[in-house]
């Protein structure tokens, strides 16, 4: 995302400063500042008074796939936290002849949680984000992928997550667009897992986890 952007405050750049062509973290500490901002270049979300640019998905298509994972306990839960970084949302859908507008922004974070007993470390639940709440279901009710990773799927445009296929109309947002889930799509699994066990009609790719705990 670094490299995608620029660092602003209003509309005036503050980095990257040339010669250099990318934000750095060091410029992310300098300006840490409530009025600074990641600007994406040519990118624009839902706005009156610009034009909605949707950026080109192939300028992020050889990024590595990375999910940040943080622990979170209590007196009897421990709950796994697991955060995916989306670099632009573009969630509309066209449905029986009719154009759902949801929204358009830059950089969606989403998210899933598993919980565990904290006594047995068995899990309970999962609860998937979507938009502003989420959904919480019982392990057993979940599809698992080698016994302990449960099987996700993800909206396509709005990066909602869901435990199971289909077409979904979140009940806050009655009139935006359904959320639809596939299996078709690219199939991503913890890079410790043995590929083979993974089910896909799409590509295969691994991630990295890290822990931001």
């Amino acid at each position: 995302m670094l490299n995608e952007s620029d660092l602003k405050r209003g509309e005036v750049t503050l980095a990257p400063i040339p010669p250099s062509d990318t934000v750095t973290t060091s410029d992310l500490a300098v300006h840490n500042a409530d009025d600074c901002y990641l600007d994406m270049r040519e990118a624009r979300p839902d706005h009156d008074d610009y034009p909605l640019q949707i950026p080109d998905p192939g300028r992020f298509i050889n990024y590595l796939h990375v999910v940040y994972g943080r622990a979170h306990e209590d007196a009897d839960h421990i709950a796994l936290q697991y955060w995916l970084f989306y670099p632009y949302n573009s969630w509309e859908r066209t449905y029986e002849g009719t154009l759902y507008v949801g929204n358009h922004h830059e950089g969606d974070w989403e998210m899933i949680t598993i919980v565990l007993d904290k006594a047995t470390a068995t899990p309970q639940w999962l609860s998937c984000a979507q938009h502003m709440g989420g959904e919480q279901y019982d392990w057993n009710d979940i599809e698992l992928v080698g016994e302990t990773h449960p099987r996700v799927f993800i909206a396509q445009g709005s990066h909602a997550s869901y435990a199971h296929l289909g077409r979904d109309n979140p009940i806050r947002f009655p009139h935006w667009p359904l959320d639809v889930t596939s299996d078709n799509g690219m199939a991503l699994y913890p890079d410790e897992m043995d590929p083979s066990e993974i089910e896909a009609t799409g590509s295969k790719e691994p991630y990295a986890i890290v822990d931001i705990s």
